[in-house]
């Protein structure tokens, strides 16, 4: 089967005809003359520079594999990668992009457009059908630009590894995962040694989150010993990305034991789980002992009637394998004390169940329901080949705490359903990631893009208040280096206000892979450094992925949020007219209150625990969920509040919706949302207008 979608010579002949938007990105226009078509596109150019009358080698491709010949089965690893110029398409170009095309539009019988989006950066080809029949809406592709060749460096870092904005797994960007050279140490133990001349000697958080020590190369010098409070310096930056590119050597660090694999496979915590599943078995229902009781006593006795899911207070389980989220109380409550002595002999009876002895403790056993879905989500996990589509049914309904780490990562499609691949790809990804904030951060802070920065270092701190977890210094820094990585992979959209938060739920279910804790309460000082550095890159391309679907809520003029925000008014009126006159009537618009909503997916009006359920779902549905199912759940948010907001004037529901009452919400709060949502979804998600 071909890979090869459309390939074509363009001559460049426009750059930035309406005028330079963006300080690194400028707009292609660019014609072919073999087949009269033009293209307008927008690149990177302090990566990729171009000049008006270049000539452009130009390819969209399903697949960067290389195709083989007619009959030969193509044995290629989608995961596999080489440093020196591998067996893959990227190879021959010097400027590799991976998006979507979103967009096809017919302008006559012969000439129709196709319009396609790379991580924010936009595309449109405009030309004769029959040149273009082979690339459909919706599809995933690869582009491929080539101009005349230039040596490559025979080792070190290429610009061109940074053209892409490709989080898929199929793209590899080229960067070196050598060992650091004795220079390049050098020069950070340099730049360490300067800053710590002007460190504070009562640094706070001294030596607790420092990362581990990372032995010289041959030659260099020995490494001093540092505080953590390096991590305030501009040095530190470069010393902490010398360090994580051996993350996936052998000294790495010394982590706890039984770390290190689960580090290296997310999927080593399966055997674990099984063991404490077997452990488990469903309540049994105690017997009902025939009571004497008079006509009298039939009446209930206040003393006597016990409301085990009310009066009983229990301790959940220590064992991994229960998870409240997935019971949805549907377990037994059962004291592990014994039941009350047999009654006298049998009168006229009552059936009841023996009251619970009140100093017995009581524990929730999971019900042979909730045993079942474990066992189901298991099984689908310890194949050699994961079912996707099996576990985005199971995940659908909640995914148990302990397997989050790893079903998210296979629902987003940066862990690989193939058990073969998913070590060395994670080690690769990991490494990439640790190469992209050396190659950001080694020159300090003063050289950074100091606009994107300055935000990012304003917004970190105000990430979830009153959460001891995202106060801390070691988590704030990094979520400001992932955040930064990831702004200059996507210069059409840059760092926006709001994608901080969306980082948070994968941090802290990466987190608790980790640890036997409350993430939310857990001083990350105690975690090893290299699972700490597998933490930050793991939550960066599991974010980078989310954003891939919904990359234009953060363009010029948010096309998505404006999209989505329509849509939820739509439905709104459509379920609940008088909720939507009232807000008219009031002078209330959506994009005054549910603008945030949109930006920050709910992120800010429920707990980081809701919304982690509530992703659950939105994972389950597809990449397309935080774009297309998230307006429904807003409208059913919304509607979730009609009585009070029916008595308020335009004040009161604007106060009233900044800071809603969700405080005390549990996942049956959040699945009553989705439930609600899907259904409208279901009723009103395919027609063409909402409005009837």
């Amino acid at each position: 089967m071909s890979h090869s979608l459309f390939d074509t010579q363009f001559v460049v002949q426009q750059i930035d005809p309406d005028g330079k938007k963006f300080d690194r990105v400028s707009r292609i226009i660019a014609s072919s003359p073999m087949l009269d078509m033009t293209l307008s596109i927008d690149i990177a150019t302090d990566i990729y520079p171009i000049h008006v009358g270049q000539q452009l080698t130009f390819q969209l491709v399903s697949s960067l594999r290389r195709e083989k010949g007619d009959g030969d089965e193509v044995q290629a690893d989608r995961d596999a990668w080489r440093g020196d110029g591998g067996d893959d398409l990227s190879a021959d170009y010097d400027y590799v992009m991976y998006g979507k095309i979103f967009k096809y539009d017919e302008r006559s019988a012969e000439q129709v457009t196709v319009y396609g989006s790379f991580g924010g950066l936009l595309m449109a080809l405009t030309g004769s059908y029959r040149h273009l029949s082979k690339i459909t809406v919706g599809a995933n592709v690869y582009l491929l630009i080539r101009s005349p060749r230039k040596a490559r460096a025979a080792d070190g870092w290429e610009d061109e590894a940074w053209a892409s904005n490709s989080d898929d797994e199929e793209f590899v960007a080229r960067v070196a995962t050598r060992r650091t050279p004795s220079a390049a140490w050098a020069r950070a133990m340099h730049d360490a040694d300067d800053a710590y001349q002007h460190l504070p000697q009562d640094a706070p958080g001294a030596a607790s989150a420092s990362p581990p020590h990372t032995p010289a190369p041959a030659a260099a010098p020995p490494a001093p010993k540092r505080d953590a409070g390096l991590d305030k310096m501009d040095a530190f930056v470069s010393s902490w990305a010398e360090r994580s590119m051996s993350l996936a050597g052998p000294d790495a660090g010394a982590p706890l034991p039984g770390l290190d694999a689960l580090i290296d496979d997310p999927m080593a915590s399966l055997g674990a789980y099984r063991a404490a599943l077997h452990g488990m078995s469903p309540a049994p229902e105690p017997a009902l002992e025939p009571e004497v009781r008079s006509p009298e006593a039939l009446s209930p006795d206040p003393d006597e009637v016990h409301d085990l899911g009310l009066q009983a207070s229990y301790a959940a389980p220590s064992a991994p394998a229960f998870d409240p989220l997935a019971t949805s109380g549907d377990g037994v409550m059962m004291t592990l004390g014994g039941f009350a002595s047999p009654p006298p002999p049998p009168r006229p009876p009552v059936r009841r169940a023996p009251p619970a002895p009140a100093a017995a403790e009581v524990r929730r056993q999971p019900s042979a329901r909730t045993l079942r879905r474990h066992q189901q989500f298991l099984a689908c996990l310890e194949g050699d080949e994961v079912d996707l589509a099996a576990l985005r049914t199971l995940a659908w309904k909640g995914v148990p705490a302990a397997l989050r780490p790893v079903v998210w990562p296979l629902l987003l499609g940066y862990l690989p359903a193939t058990a073969a691949q998913r070590t060395a790809t994670l080690a690769r990804k990991r490494a990439e990631y640790a190469a992209g904030v050396e190659r950001a951060l080694s020159r300090g802070t003063q050289a950074l893009d100091q606009p994107i920065w300055h935000q990012i270092h304003i917004d970190v701190p105000r990430t979830n208040p009153g959460i001891r977890l995202w106060q801390q210094e070691a988590t704030q820094r990094a979520l400001e280096r992932l955040l930064y990585v990831w702004a200059i992979r996507h210069p059409a959209s840059g760092y926006v206000q709001g994608i901080n938060d969306l980082a948070t739920p994968f941090f802290e279910v990466f987190l608790s892979a980790y640890i036997d804790a409350d993430p939310e309460q857990y001083d990350l000082a105690q975690l090893p450094p290299r699972a700490l550095q597998a933490l930050e890159a793991d939550t960066f391309w599991c974010l980078s992925k989310l954003l891939d679907g919904i990359q234009d809520n953060y363009i010029f003029a948010q096309p998505g949020i404006q999209r989505q925000l329509r849509r939820m008014g739509e439905v709104v009126a459509r379920v609940d007219a008088p909720l939507h006159a009232h807000l008219a009537a009031e002078g209330v618009e959506y994009v005054q209150f549910s603008f945030r909503w949109i930006n920050c997916l709910l992120m800010r009006e429920m707990s980081v625990k809701s919304i982690i359920r509530i992703w659950d779902t939105y994972l389950a549905e597809g990449a397309d969920a935080f774009s297309d199912f998230h307006p429904f759940v807003c409208a059913v948010f919304l509607h979730r509040w009609r009585d009070t907001l029916l008595e308020m004037d335009f004040q009161g529901i604007i106060m009233f919706l900044q800071s809603l009452p969700t405080h005390d919400w549990s996942d049956k709060d959040a699945e009553m949302l989705l439930s609600e949502a899907f259904m409208y979804k279901s009723l009103f998600g395919n027609t063409a207008h909402l409005h009837p």
